[in-house]
């Protein structure tokens, strides 16, 4: 670098000549190196067998390697990453990209920016900042090249990281492209699932597993959208101070590439947790107005005149000989494209690739059609320059179509989590040719066969010497050969492909009038915004429809006896016939294919277990973020159940796989890790009993492989569990173990303090607080009166609800509700709840006096200095909790399902029961003396040896006010055998105590379907509920309504019960 910038003012060229040696150099070595790592990756599936079994999920671990096995264990035991090996740190991959799209003698030593670049990163400048001696290392610093779009910011990243000073100075050198997870909003774009990823890929270049990133967002049913995000910040902090951990010790450089927003640039800021000197390199098109003191801000300008005219001889293909005298002409051309590298270039090659397309069109005609092009109205500067651009192709149906053709690549090739993805040559081919056997293609089709393009893979060369596409060879998905690939350059080419598609409604009818009036793109009526938004969303659906069907009609079934195009085809279907089936509104087809066994296994064996599950869950997560904008009228519960049952398929798949022999243990985990993947995207949808299912199956895999209780899987898994498993609090005596006490309570008992924001986290049980046990409100009313409620328990601490408390009632800071006792009657057993105000119809409102009295009354809470809440008018009673986990519907294949262990005899009692003369349920129901004491049942359970079905109280609940009407219950839940209750069956399916609570019945309560998670408990007969139940001979016991769901406990069996 020194060399280089000393020769500089003497031989300009030579300076260059010797950077690129530099970087060639460089290059092959990474490239070697990365041959290395991709030989590695490909060597994880071989085809030795491993059993004779031939079921699919066998056949996968048949294909799993020992070696890759090998390899993972080494790496998962990698603390952090490790010193470089050479003395050169690596080049990364998007840094080789960025330069390898480029022709080598086009790439510019604007050597003074690169100078002070290195200087920055190395630690040659001073930060700006006061206190710099505070700092543990002088160059831990922020370096932002910042300047309009496409004036070459990441070319000059790319350049710098290259460079051997840079490389010699850190152990180090990191890359990411956030410009891929934006959509240009100018707010915080990275997701909490974003910023993951992105992690991830640091750990891949750093070479240590992502094992080591497990900060998850451990959700709870209660959890509101403020609370949700305040644990995501906590998460997203808590894996950057991991990711400091992992680096910590080295010397390391992050590029940042395409930074929309700084609180972005704060996630990857790991130098604050890290005592080694620690650097950011960022691009950016934004300029900050308040500056972080530490940063170092170069700013990147267009090129000067010489720069621009050695850019453009260069692309353009032009000798020194015609330099002088088309100086003028050049000028003209360079200015015309603002001075900007990105424009400068594809000019250059487009005049290149004129000698093949039309040998009529010469330097001087490229100026006037430069000249003459003018700038559509209303458009940003960049996208007018680039329509400018085509106006090389003179015929203007050709212009049009290629503009067109290049519009519809930027909305097929596109994923809402990607920017700008790499596609296979064959399959942009595939589009092409797609698009060519459309009705209203055929002027278009004959167009481009005026400028020799006679085939469809003309149209991909033309795109990509223009300069619009970049080129890289890598593999398919699940192979080794090297394929042909294309991406977009530049992600303003994918702003102008999304401007396009939103002003050209129908193909015909521009044509058409083109045809009959001269007709011009900028001549187009100005439309509103909603209008194109519209345009671009249904050209959008159109396009991706026309791919999908051309695909399955007509390659899959003509060219499939070719081995490439199987390998082309397998590969596509993985990667991109889900995608083009969200864009294009087709989620049930996404989800049969998301869920068959056959994608599933293609997945999992390009992928591996975890990674597979992984790549599937995040196509899931567009399928639902697709739901926001769908054009057609689907219901957000439609897409839940889309995506649950999804879900449920991998669950089952993964059940399978589990049970294959000769499963190492390292396959184990990962089935372990996926389940509880699975889980959490389940209690996205709400589905907290069956993700309690899934974490469960995930413990007893840990427990299968003989994990400790304190291995880190087995800590997160349990932390899972309880997320799911919160349990529910009721009015206890004052004198029971079982009561709360709160931590906070010193604030909340002393007089003169504001008792405003006071969490109510516990601390009779550290770590844990009072929360809701939904996230949702149910309706309830009573005669002419209406509320929502929402149960209360106590989960983790970081779900608590935060009150204010004016010395009687506690008030919900996030929506003024109150807690209350339910129903408004004081008993041991009584849930507690947050209740919002009574709303009374009518304008009579003197008869519901006393019950508004009364439910004031039940709102009045009184704190003892010790922390323990207790109701003003019942002292007696206190906030407390069963000490027995209660009964509810889990599903029926479920981990936690409750197996009686006499329900033969259950079943066969209702011949022996008889009713009274009374046909009221308040009359007492009685059992015929000869076969009362034969025939009453224990509940015990044969799941959960030594327990059983107990009542949670000793006094019978009385029910005021329910459903308008008085009842009595008793909330069940697991116990010891020696409490068990005792029951019959009678002709109607009701099962009915007989010991304890004799005559109550067991009932799910709730109205609506019947689903796992709803509580189940004895009641007296209330005309709203159903209380037939079905028992099945694998002794589980369902509502008779909904078979599909049985009996079970937010705690797993002790007993191992097969699938």
């Amino acid at each position: 670098h020194n060399q280089i910038s000393n020769s500089l003012d003497e031989n300009p060229n030579c300076a260059k000549l010797e950077l690129l040696d530099v970087m060639e150099n460089t290059k092959m070595q990474c490239e070697e190196e990365t041959d290395k790592t991709d030989e590695m990756a490909r060597s994880f599936y071989s085809r030795a067998p491993l059993s004779n079994d031939n079921s699919p999920s066998s056949n996968i671990i048949q294909e799993l390697s020992l070696e890759h096995q090998n390899s993972r264990g080494e790496a998962d035991t990698l603390p952090r990453a490790s010193k470089k090996s050479s003395k050169l740190a690596n080049i990364p991959k998007e840094a080789l990209s960025a330069l390898t799209d480029l022709n080598g003698p086009s790439l510019i030593p604007r050597m003074e920016i690169l100078a002070q670049i290195v200087d920055s990163v190395c630690g040659k400048v001073e930060k700006n900042t006061s206190n710099s001696e505070n700092q543990p290392w002088l160059h831990d610093t922020i370096i932002t090249l910042r300047g309009m779009g496409g004036v070459g910011k990441t070319t000059l990243a790319a350049m710098a990281v290259n460079l051997t000073d840079v490389r010699v100075f850190f152990d180090h050198i990191l890359w990411l492209n956030l410009g891929n997870f934006t959509e240009r909003s100018g707010r915080n774009n990275l997701t909490y699932d974003t910023y993951l990823s992105c992690l991830r890929q640091l750990c891949h270049q750093v070479n240590v597993s992502t094992e080591k990133l497990k900060c998850e967002v451990v959700l709870q049913p209660g959890d509101n959208d403020t609370k949700l995000a305040m644990k995501m910040i906590q998460a997203m902090e808590n894996s950057k101070a991991e990711m400091s951990n992992i680096l910590e010790g080295l010397k390391i450089l992050v590029v940042l590439d395409d930074v929309w927003n700084h609180e972005d640039l704060e996630l990857f800021n790991f130098g604050e947790h890290m005592t080694s000197p620690f650097s950011l390199l960022l691009t950016t098109r934004i300029y900050d107005q308040q500056p972080r003191a530490e940063s170092h801000f170069i700013n990147v300008g267009v090129l000067n005149r010489a720069e621009g005219h050695l850019l453009f001889s260069t692309e353009a293909g032009l000798d020194a000989s015609c330099l002088s005298s088309d100086v003028i002409t050049i000028d003209n051309i360079v200015n015309q494209c603002g001075n900007l590298p990105l424009i400068i270039r594809m000019v250059g090659r487009l005049l290149k690739t004129c000698e093949t397309i039309d040998a009529d069109i010469d330097l001087k005609d490229l100026a006037k059609i430069m000249n003459s092009a003018a700038q559509p109205m209303n458009l940003a500067p960049m996208i007018g320059i680039l329509d400018r651009s085509f106006e090389f192709v003179t015929d203007e149906i050709s212009g049009f179509a290629m503009k067109f053709y290049f519009s519809v690549f930027s909305r097929v090739f596109h994923r809402g989590d990607y920017l700008r993805p790499w596609v296979p040559c064959d399959a942009v081919n595939f589009l092409w040719e797609a698009l060519s056997v459309c009705e209203d293609m055929e002027n278009i089709c004959d167009a481009f066969g005026k400028y020799k393009l006679k085939r469809t893979k003309d149209i991909s060369e033309l795109l990509f010497v223009m300069g619009l596409f970049d080129e890289r060879y890598m593999c398919l998905s699940g192979q080794t050969e090297t394929v042909r690939h294309f991406r977009l350059h530049h992600d303003f080419m994918w702003e102008y492909g999304k401007w396009f598609s939103s002003k050209v409604d129908n193909v015909n009818e521009t044509l058409a009038k083109y045809l009959r009036e001269g007709f011009h793109l900028h001549d187009i009526k100005k439309v509103s915004n909603t209008r194109s938004e519209s345009i671009l969303k249904n050209n959008t659906v159109k396009w991706n429809r026309i791919m999908v069907q051309y695909f399955r009609s007509s390659v899959h079934h003509q060219l499939s006896n070719l081995q490439s195009t199987k390998n082309l085809i397998r590969a596509f279907s993985m990667d991109w016939l889900p995608i083009h089936l969200i864009n294009a509104d087709l989620f049930h087809e996404v989800s049969s294919l998301l869920g068959s066994d056959d994608y599933i296994i293609e997945r999992i064996k390009v992928d591996g277990i975890e990674n597979g599950i992984r790549a599937i869950v995040s196509l899931l997560r567009l399928l639902k973020q697709a739901s926001s904008n769908c054009s057609i009228n689907v219901s957000t519960a439609s897409f839940a159940l889309t995506i649950t049952s999804v879900i449920a398929l991998l669950y089952d798949f993964l059940c399978k796989l589990a049970q294959v022999d000769y499963l190492a243990q390292w396959h184990q985990a990962e089935i372990g890790h996926s389940l509880i993947m699975l889980g959490v995207e389940l209690q996205k949808c709400s589905k907290w009993a069956t993700s309690l299912d899934y974490f469960t199956d995930a413990l007893n895999l840990y427990k299968s492989i003989n994990l400790n209780d304190d291995h880190p899987d087995v800590l997160r898994v349990i932390e899972h569990i309880e997320s799911c498993a919160i349990r529910s609090i009721f009015l206890v005596q004052r004198d029971s173990p079982n009561k709360l006490r709160l931590k906070h309570a010193d604030i909340l008992c002393s007089s003169g303090i504001d008792k405003s924001n006071v969490s109510l986290e516990l601390s009779s049980h550290p770590g844990y607080a009072i929360v809701q046990s939904k996230g949702t409100y149910q309706p309830l009313s009573s005669s002419n009166m209406f509320w929502e409620y929402i149960f209360l328990g106590v989960g983790r601490k970081d779900s608590s609800l935060v009150v204010n408390y004016d010395g009687q009632k506690l008030y919900n800071v996030a929506d003024g509700n109150t807690i209350c006792t339910s129903l408004g009657t004081y008993c041991e057993g009584m849930p507690v709840s947050l209740r919002s105000k009574v709303q009374i119809s009518g304008h009579d409102t003197t008869k519901n006096e006393d019950v508004l009295k009364n439910f004031e009354n039940v709102s009045l809470f009184s704190i003892d200095p010790d922390g323990v809440i207790y109701p003003t008018l019942a002292p007696h009673l206190c906030l407390g909790l069963s000490c027995y986990p209660s009964l509810y519907l889990v599903e029926r294949k479920s981990p936690n399902r409750a197996v009686f262990k006499y329900f033969s005899e259950l079943k066969k009692s209702c011949s022996f029961y008889t009713k009274s003369s009374d046909t009221n349920f308040d009359d007492k129901f009685s059992l015929n003396d000869q076969s009362s004491n034969s025939f009453r049942v224990s509940l015990e359970l044969l799941s959960h040896p030594g327990m059983a079905i107990v009542p949670h109280f000793t006094k019978i609940i009385n029910l005021p006010n329910f459903h308008g009407a008085t009842a009595q219950g008793m909330v069940l839940g697991l116990g010891p055998v020696e409490c068990a209750l005792s029951a019959k069956m009678n002709e109607e399916k009701h099962i009915i105590m007989t010991n304890h609570f004799k005559g109550l019945i067991l009932c799910p309560l709730g109205r609506g379907k019947m689903e796992a998670g709803r509580a189940v408990h004895l009641l007296s007969r209330v005309e709203a509920y159903s209380y037939e139940f079905v028992i099945h001979d694998d002794g589980t016991i369902s509502p008779a309504e909904a078979q599909d769901v049985v009996l079970g406990f937010q705690v797993p069996g002790t007993a191992k019960i097969a699938h």
